[in-house]
C-alpha cells in the first residue's frame, strides 16, 4: 500500500513538471517578443460613392464592326456606321491586269456572324466613297464619334440595299454604280505603291439610315471587282472571267452616335441606388475611393507600426440579373469582364494598347454571386508608396482626397503557353451590345463598398 501511495505521487510530480513546462514552452514566444513588435492584423469596411458617367467616346480597334441602329428604353439609342480604309493586292511593281482587261462590275460584300435585336426589322445599308482628300492610317487610334464630314459629303451614292437579317445569308452584296467601278479599276492598274493607292481611292463610308431594331455585327467587309479579258488558247479565242479583292486593312473606325443621351441622363438619374454600365452605349460607372480619409483611420489603428494593404475587395453586386429590355424579351448580355481604373487613365489605356496592372484592375462575372469583385490592394499600395519616404514614413496630405476609379466593360482576350499557364494577351472596349444595372454606393439594403484587411508590423 505504501509502494502504492509512492508511485502514485511520483507520477503526479512529473506530470505537474511536464505541464509547467509545456505551458512555459508555449508563451516563450510572447514572452521574449516585446509587445510593441508583434504584428497586428485588422479588417474594416468603408462605404463608396458611385456616380453614373456618360462619356463621349472610346478608342478602339474593333474585330467586329456594328452597323445599324438600335433603341433601348434603358440605355437608349446606339447609332453605328463605319469609315473604312481598303487594301488591293499588288507587288513589288504594283497591280497589274491582264492585258485587255476590261471592268465588268463591282460589289460592296459585308458578312456578318450574327446580329443584336429583331431578326425580321427591315434595315437598309447605303455606301458613299470617302472623297474629302483624307484617308485613315493604320496606326492611328480613332475615336468612336469621329466627324464624318472630314471624310466624305455623302453627295455621291455608290449603292444601296434593303433586307431583313434574319432574311439574308449572313452576308449582303450591294452593287456599286459603273463609274465608280471604272474609277477603281482605272487606280487598281495604275499604282506602285498603298500610298499611291490611297490617295486615289480614300475609302468608304457605310451607313444605315433606315431600321431601329437591329444592330449587325460584322465579320468582315470587303470589294470585289468582276473583270474580263480575251486570250487565246492553243489557237483558239478565249473570255476568261475573273474578280480582284479589296479587303479593309485594319485602317477602320466604327462610328457610334447617342442622339438621346441628355433623356437617357435623366430617365438613368432618378434612381441613385442604381448605376449602370453599358456598350457601346458609353456608359460607365464612376467609383469614388475615400483615399485620404480611409488611410488616415487605417494608419491610427496600427498606430507607430508599418501599415500594409493585404486585401482591398471592392464587391459590385448586379442588381438585376436578367436585364430585358422594357417591352421586349429581347435580353441584353451581361459583359464578361470589366476594368477598374483610373478615370484619368482610361483613353492613353487603350490607345497605347496596354494590359492589366496594379493599377488596372479587372474582374469577370460570376453567376454564383452575380457579382463583379475587384481587389485593389496594390492599386492603394502604389498611392501610398507615392506619400511616403524610404522608411515607410507617410504623409498623408499629399493623398488625394478620393480615387475616381472608371468601372467599364472589356472584352478579354488570353493566350495559353506550352507549359499550360494562361495569361491575358489583349484587352479591348467592348464594343458589342451589353449592359449592366449594379447596386450604388447608395443602395440602402447592399451599398458597395470596399472590405479591407490590412496589417501594421
Amino acid at each position: 500500500m505504501k509502494s502504492f501511495i509512492y508511485y502514485t505521487l511520483l507520477l503526479s510530480l512529473f506530470s505537474a513538471l511536464f505541464s509547467s513546462c509545456k505551458n512555459s514552452i508555449t508563451d516563450m514566444g510572447q514572452n521574449i517578443q516585446p509587445e510593441g513588435d508583434q504584428i497586428k492584423v485588422v479588417t474594416d469596411t468603408f462605404h463608396l460613392s458611385t456616380e453614373n458617367v456618360f462619356v463621349e467616346k472610346m478608342y478602339n480597334r474593333p474585330d467586329s464592326l456594328l452597323l445599324g441602329t438600335f433603341k433601348d428604353s434603358r440605355y437608349g439609342t446606339t447609332y453605328a456606321d463605319i469609315l473604312a480604309r481598303f487594301e488591293a493586292a499588288f507587288d513589288s511593281v504594283g497591280f497589274r491586269y491582264p492585258e485587255g482587261a476590261i471592268p465588268d462590275s463591282s460589289f460592296l460584300l459585308l458578312s456578318y456572324r450574327t446580329w443584336f435585336g429583331a431578326d425580321n426589322s427591315v434595315m437598309s445599308v447605303k455606301a458613299y466613297e470617302m472623297n474629302k482628300g483624307r484617308y485613315l492610317d493604320y496606326y492611328t487610334y480613332y475615336p468612336t464619334n469621329i466627324d464624318v464630314a472630314d471624310y466624305c459629303d455623302q453627295r455621291v451614292l455608290l449603292g444601296d440595299a434593303v433586307f431583313s437579317a434574319g432574311d439574308s445569308t449572313q452576308a449582303i452584296q450591294i452593287r456599286l454604280t459603273d463609274d465608280f467601278t471604272k474609277r477603281l479599276f482605272e487606280n487598281t492598274r495604275d499604282f506602285t505603291d498603298e500610298e499611291d493607292f490611297f490617295s486615289k481611292f480614300n475609302g468608304l463610308y457605310i451607313t444605315s439610315p433606315l431600321g431601329d431594331a437591329t444592330m449587325m455585327y460584322l465579320r468582315s467587309v470587303s470589294m470585289l471587282l468582276y473583270y474580263h479579258y480575251n486570250t487565246t488558247i492553243a489557237g483558239k479565242d478565249t473570255t476568261f472571267v475573273n474578280t480582284t479583292s479589296y479587303i479593309v486593312d485594319g485602317a477602320v473606325v466604327n462610328r457610334f452616335l447617342h442622339p438621346d443621351t441628355a433623356r437617357v441622363k435623366d430617365y438613368l438619374n432618378q434612381n441613385d441606388s442604381i448605376n449602370y454600365v453599358a456598350s457601346p452605349a458609353n456608359i460607365y460607372t464612376q467609383v469614388n475611393v475615400p483615399l485620404r480619409r480611409m488611410v488616415q483611420q487605417l494608419k491610427d489603428s496600427v498606430g507607430d507600426k508599418r501599415l500594409i494593404i493585404n486585401g482591398a475587395n471592392v464587391k459590385v453586386e448586379v442588381k438585376d440579373t436578367e436585364n430585358k429590355i422594357e417591352g421586349s424579351d429581347i435580353t441584353v448580355p451581361l459583359p464578361n469582364n470589366m476594368l477598374l481604373m483610373k478615370k484619368d487613365e482610361v483613353d492613353e489605356f487603350f490607345k497605347d494598347e496596354n494590359l492589366p496592372t496594379d493599377s488596372v484592375v479587372y474582374a469577370g462575372y460570376t453567376s454564383s454571386d452575380s457579382c463583379y469583385n475587384f481587389n485593389i490592394a496594390a492599386y492603394i499600395t502604389r498611392e501610398i508608396r507615392k506619400v511616403s519616404d524610404e522608411t515607410g514614413e507617410m504623409q498623408i496630405d499629399l493623398l488625394p482626397e478620393q480615387l475616381e476609379l472608371m468601372m467599364l466593360p472589356v472584352r478579354v482576350v488570353a493566350s495559353s503557353s506550352s507549359s499550360g499557364s494562361t495569361s491575358i494577351s489583349s484587352v479591348s472596349q467592348q464594343i458589342l451590345i451589353n449592359g449592366v444595372t449594379v447596386r450604388s454606393g447608395k443602395d440602402k439594403n447592399r451599398p458597395m463598398k470596399i472590405d479591407l484587411v490590412y496589417s501594421g508590423f
